[in-house]
């Protein structure tokens, strides 16, 4: 009798999971500071409005998310994250990296959203540069959460000082990159008055594990050796500037 009530409770965890999918509204955001004087962190911190939305016909109840990544120059802080139930303080998110934490949403009624939502802390005394967090978004194909059902990721990227600014944004069609997702084999589409140079290929961990020229609309990049996941290439010009940012899923 147990085991017929426990296999029907994995039915109906089943037929929840396959009915839900969501959206993130932003895959990058991409924000440059001067710095701020550092005296008020609540009232200085760049703050990255991003959402989570149920795109399908019934409450979303098991969704988390995750910091896969925070990469922050010397002198920067994660000052809070939030989500639909709160906005975690600085000591709790560090807690949520050093234990590899994965916080449950609030349950998501149709047609409504969360929050998805970093206050990066930049005071202008502090290391110039680039910073990144990365959050993932997901939810598990049944209560013993071995598998992952969907997954999504946001990247939030902060710069500053003399770092560069992205010259186009992430929905000029003047650069794509195809199919995408994508195996083995991935195009860079970059239209010729961008005068593109070069890109770089970055895991989730910020490190570059491709690099290559640009010297046609469309470039070929083998992308046999990278692991299956999600990767940002940044796409640079003649004067090492920062054109635009694309996100690349490998299968």
């Amino acid at each position: 009798m147990k085991k017929f009530i426990f296999s029907m409770a994995a039915i109906a965890f089943a037929s929840i999971v396959s009915a839900q999918t969501f959206s993130i509204e932003h895959e990058i955001m991409d924000e440059t500071t001067e710095g701020t004087p550092g005296n008020n962190p609540t009232e200085e911190a760049v703050t990255m409005y991003n959402h989570v939305f149920n795109e399908s016909d019934a409450p979303i109840e098991n969704l988390k998310w995750k910091l896969e990544e925070v990469d922050l120059p010397a002198g920067w802080a994660l000052f809070t994250f939030c989500d639909n139930q709160t906005c975690y303080t600085q000591s709790q998110v560090n807690q949520f990296i050093a234990n590899d934490s994965e916080v449950p949403f609030f349950t998501i009624a149709v047609g409504e959203s969360s929050e998805l939502k970093p206050q990066i802390y930049v005071p202008e005394y502090a290391d110039d540069g680039v910073g990144t967090v990365t959050v993932k978004v997901f939810f598990y194909t049944d209560e013993t959460e071995t598998e992952i059902a969907e997954e999504q990721t946001a990247t939030f990227i902060v710069r500053k000082g003399n770092v560069g600014t992205e010259i186009i944004d992430m929905k000029d069609e003047r650069v794509a990159v195809f199919p995408n997702p994508g195996n083995g084999q991935l195009f860079l589409y970059t239209d010729l008055s961008l005068d593109a140079r070069s890109f770089q290929v970055f895991d989730l961990m910020g490190r570059i594990v491709l690099t290559g020229n640009i010297s046609d609309e469309t470039t070929s990049v083998d992308a046999l050796s990278l692991q299956t996941g999600n990767y940002l290439i940044k796409v640079i010009d003649g004067n090492e500037n920062s054109i635009t940012t694309r996100k690349w899923i490998k299968k």
